[in-house]
């Protein structure tokens, strides 16, 4: 299964997490950018929602490629993408895919993801690629 969610990559990732303390126990929420980011990013992945979850061992393959920075030269931009190297992390980046995969039934359970292939890049068509593929058991 392949699909590519057309949008500009919202920053709001995995560290949009907070702590406050209530009662003498700790407590984690959501900030709001980052609700708002996984807010926009569920409502992109619901109209590619399989009937079945692929079954687990899976191969995950997601790229990233956000758009073009205004201070990028137009050479740089000539070369079509590039290496995207700022924030925000890529392993920040796929916490909260992975998990809406999983909600949402793209995938069994995260933990049945064998094999993560992840890509960053600035470029000229901003989105997300998400490719998840079953793989054969031993």
């Amino acid at each position: 299964m392949t699909f590519f969610l057309s949008h500009s990559p919202d920053s709001g990732t995995a560290q949009g997490k907070r702590l406050v303390v209530i009662g003498g126990r700790p407590r984690f929420y959501k900030a709001a950018k980052m609700k708002k980011a996984v807010a926009t990013l569920e409502a992109m992945l619901l109209p590619h929602k399989p009937a079945q979850p692929v079954p687990s061992p899976v191969r995950l393959t997601i790229h990233w490629e956000f758009p073009w920075r205004k201070s990028e030269t137009k050479r740089n931009m000539a070369r079509g993408s590039m290496p995207h190297t700022k924030r925000p992390d890529l392993s920040n980046l796929i916490k909260e895919l992975e998990d809406l995969l999983s909600v949402h039934r793209f995938i069994e359970d995260d933990a049945g993801v064998a094999q993560l292939v992840l890509h960053k890049t600035w470029g000229n068509d901003p989105g997300i690629s998400i490719r998840i593929e079953p793989l054969e058991e031993a």
